[in-house]
Order: structure tokens, then C-alpha cells, then sequence
């Protein structure tokens, strides 16, 4: 089969998107009993809970996960927890970028500070991939504050880029951990892309037991209109869509495709997209190279 329309004219009438939430935890990392562990400046969390997405957190110029146990005696909202301090001058004018490598359609984090210092106003806010402010939350902040640590969140479709900030007389010097994410619709990811070897292809959070169709091509990125049955027609990011597998989501809305890459594929250029025609929502397009 060549192209996407005749699978999906079988499809069924489309159904509500399925969402499922990952979260960062700052517990995944090491400490190994001291203080506190520095991390990357650019600190990159690849595929976070096998979603897909990649989350970036920027701004800082010295991160470091702190162990709050041995640093103010609290457990919550974990042992550790990053914090959001420019070290060079005791001060981030600039704050701290959360980035998705796909839309969200909700973030959420817990954050709070204790200590000498008086901060106040704490507050994110969402962009979507245009720069355009999508949704924010602040709370007003003081060292007095019980519990020491609040819920912040922000919704809406599009999300990619959570800006974090703090007022006070040390700009930033505030802790967060636990950020939670629901993604916006079904999400495209690739691995083991290179020649000789086996690549396969994943889709999360799609609609439970739904109908999933994969394409691909050696051409362009597109956009393409075809027909999708009863979800009418759907855009694929495709130039001359080709289907290389189509199937069923399992219960957590997962699905995936494995195929030997040819051994001649080396440097070839390739773009997937796919579809939850359940739904009737599309992926992320992914433009590759074979390695």
C-alpha cells in the first residue's frame, strides 16, 4: 500500500483525545550524600517517561540539584529539587526556561523557597511555538510562607516553552521540582535510525485501542491533504505520503513499528509523520537523516 487513503476510510467515527501526564523528578539524580550536585547549564531530560519529549531547562548559569533534606530539613515535595539561582551574582534577572521539543496542553510544577532571603512574586507563564503568551500563575512569596512549597500550573494547547521567575532581594533563589506535563495530542518519536541497523518508530498518547496509521517519505516534508474516512481528511507532513505501518494502540495509548533500515540508507534523508485517525489528530513531523 502506498498511500494513507484507503486505510483510513475504515476507520470509526472519532472519539476524545486520550492524555496521559509525565513528570520530571529531580530524585533521579545522584547526589551521592553531599549537598548538592551540579548539572549541565543546559540541563537536556531526554524522552521523559518514555514520552517522547524532550525537556530542556535553561537560563541558569550554574544548575544544581540540591539535596532539602540536608539543606532546610524537608521531604516535600521530594528529597531534591533544583534551584533556580544564577551563582555568579546571587541573581537570574533572566529566569529559567522549561522547553518541550512537542506541545503540551498543561505543565505544572512545585516550587517555594526558604531561607534568609525574602522573595516575592513567584510565577510561570506559557508560550506557545509562535512566542505568544498562552497562559501564566504566580503566587506572592515570603520566608514566613506554610508549607514552604506551592502548586503552580498553566493549559492550553501549544504549549513548548514555560518561562519560571522570582522576585525578592535574590532574585530567583527558589527551589522547584516535579514538573508534570500532559501532552497535546499524540506524539511521533524515532530511534535506531541508521543504516544496517533496526529503527523503530513510536507513538504515545494516543486514543487507548485506537486506530494509529505511520507514513513516511523520501521527498519533503509537505503538507499533504488526504482523505481520513470519517475524520474527512487530515494534513499530513508528508510530500507524496507513503504508509509504512498501521495498527492498534495498546491501552496506554502506545504503538510501534520496527524495520531493518537498508545497509545502502546511509545519509538519506527521511520524514515520518502519523495519525491518530480515532482521534482524528495528527503527530509531530520529524525530519530525519539515516545515520
Amino acid at each position: 500500500m502506498n498511500h494513507i487513503l484507503p486505510l483510513a476510510a475504515l476507520l470509526l467515527s472519532p472519539t476524545l483525545a486520550w492524555s496521559q501526564t509525565y513528570v520530571v523528578d529531580f530524585e533521579d539524580f545522584n547526589t551521592s550524600g553531599a549537598l548538592y550536585e551540579d548539572v549541565s547549564e543546559t540541563l537536556l531530560l531526554a524522552d521523559v517517561g518514555g514520552s517522547g519529549v524532550d525537556v530542556t531547562i535553561e537560563g541558569g548559569e550554574d544548575n544544581r540539584i540540591y539535596d532539602l533534606v540536608q539543606f532546610g530539613g524537608y521531604t516535600f515535595p521530594g528529597p531534591q529539587a533544583l534551584i533556580d539561582w544564577n551563582w555568579g551574582t546571587y541573581q537570574n534577572y533572566h529566569g529559567t526556561d522549561i522547553v518541550f521539543s512537542a506541545p503540551v496542553n498543561s505543565m505544572s510544577l512545585i516550587a517555594g523557597d526558604f531561607g534568609i532571603d525574602d522573595d516575592g512574586q513567584i510565577k510561570i507563564s506559557a508560550f506557545d511555538a509562535a512566542g505568544t503568551l498562552v497562559d501564566s500563575d504566580s503566587i506572592w512569596w515570603n520566608v514566613n510562607a506554610n508549607p514552604p512549597f506551592a502548586l503552580l500550573s498553566v493549559s492550553g494547547g501549544g504549549i513548548v516553552r514555560v518561562h519560571y521567575s522570582s522576585g525578592g532581594q535574590r532574585t530567583n533563589s527558589t527551589f522547584f521540582d516535579d514538573i508534570t506535563f500532559e501532552l497535546d495530542g499524540p506524539i511521533l518519536s524515532v530511534s535506531g535510525l541508521a543504516a544496517g541497523g533496526t529503527a523503530t518508530l513510536i507513538v504515545n498518547n494516543a486514543t487507548p485501542g485506537g486506530a494509529i496509521i505511520m507514513g513516511y517519505s523520501l521527498i519533503g516534508p509537505g503538507p499533504t491533504t488526504v482523505a481520513a474516512g470519517s475524520c474527512s481528511s487530515i494534513t499530513a507532513l508528508l510530500t507524496q505520503p507513503k504508509v509504512i505501518a498501521s495498527g492498534s494502540a495498546d491501552a496506554s495509548g502506545h504503538y510501534s513499528y520496527s524495520s531493518n533500515v537498508p545497509s545502502s540508507a546511509s545519509g538519506v534523508p527521511i520524514w515520518f509523520h502519523a495519525a491518530d485517525l480515532t482521534s482524528c489528530q495528527t503527530t509531530n513531523g520529524l525530519a530525519e537523516i539515516i545515520l
